[in-house]
């Protein structure tokens, strides 16, 4: 399995995910993130072998293949794959991609800021559909839920300018990247207090 093989199984994914095949997409996003398990993109191996080219083409290419299962988990009400505590990948961050190495001139990273806010806030979600969903609290869940809204709000309002939303705007201008993480923020809302 290599990542070209992982990136195919993606498109396929969103192919059926826009087809409204909700239970084929979430099958292939599981062959996805089990594909990217045994080539160890969740544990950053091959960190010392690889250019940072390379070695930020797997960071990325693990954070969306776990943001985009989690998000369909999400909202199909599927369970998670595996804990958050098995993932020791870094985030994407952003470098000097001036000089590429040789092999590596075709790739092209955006700004790291958004798909890290992206996988934060799907990691909330997460955790939202462990703490009341999957474990269902014997006792009272308000304090629970309270945990929850209060860490959407906290990455809500830690979110840099140009990729939050300010809804008081009499003038929404927002890109399709940005609709797409307000979404998901929403969605942990939804799941938090419904």
């Amino acid at each position: 399995i290599r990542e070209g093989g992982i990136e195919v199984l993606l498109l396929y994914a969103f192919y059926l995910q826009v087809a409204d095949c909700t239970a084929a997409s979430y099958f292939y996003f599981g062959i996805a993130l089990r594909a990217s398990l045994l080539v160890g993109l969740h544990v950053d191996i091959g960190k010392e072998t690889l250019n940072r080219f390379e070695l930020e083409h797997r960071r990325r290419l693990w954070w969306t293949v776990y943001m985009y299962e989690r998000m369909l988990a999400s909202k199909a009400g599927l369970p998670l794959s595996l804990t958050d505590e098995d993932i020791s990948t870094e985030l994407p961050s952003d470098f000097d991609m001036s000089q590429p190495a040789p092999g590596c001139e075709n790739y092209i990273f955006p700004e790291a800021e958004f798909i890290s806010n992206c996988v934060k806030i799907t990691q909330i979600n997460a955790n939202i559909l462990r703490k009341l969903y999957t474990r269902h609290p014997s006792s009272n869940i308000l304090p629970v839920v309270h945990e929850m809204v209060v860490a959407l709000l906290k990455w809500k309002k830690a979110l840099p300018h140009d990729i939050n939303c300010d809804y008081s705007q009499p003038e929404l201008t927002i890109s399709r990247l940005v609709v797409n993480m307000m979404t998901e923020y929403f969605q942990g809302i939804n799941l938090a207090v419904r």
